[in-house]
């Protein structure tokens, strides 16, 4: 399974790595031997025990890139407009996880499968 991660800090508009959900759950993919792909504007150097398994990329759509699933990890303000272009690199078989609806509006117009919590896994807008 190749795994994409848009934002990895623990909140928008700052470079820390401190206290994320979303180094933690690279920590596990890691674990469970995934492909984890990941994309943060503000970080530029990943996490040493990460030992080269996991790879970065200098935009959020050449992370997209193999993968099958996308997992947004910080709700930073590019991503609702890279989301708009995602079909570009997947297809309406990928599945997007957001757990806050950040990207809700811009993913169901795409037919993106789509979950976050709260909500059934859809195509539908509400």
């Amino acid at each position: 399974m190749s795994v994409a991660i848009w934002g990895l800090t623990y909140k928008p508009e700052t470079s820390t790595l401190r206290r994320s959900l979303a180094v933690e759950l690279c920590d596990w993919l890691i674990e469970e031997r995934a492909n984890v792909r990941v994309y943060d504007p503000a970080v530029q150097e990943l996490p040493s025990h990460w030992n080269n398994q996991v790879d970065r990329f200098d935009s959020a759509l050449e992370a997209l890139k193999n993968t099958q699933v996308l997992v947004l990890g910080t709700e930073w303000a590019e991503f609702k407009e890279t989301a708009k272009k995602m079909l570009e690199v997947v297809n309406n078989d990928y599945l997007v996880i957001d757990a806050n609806r950040y990207l809700q509006n811009e993913i169901f117009p795409l037919g993106i499968n789509y979950i976050a919590v709260g909500m059934p896994a859809t195509h539908e807008a509400e």
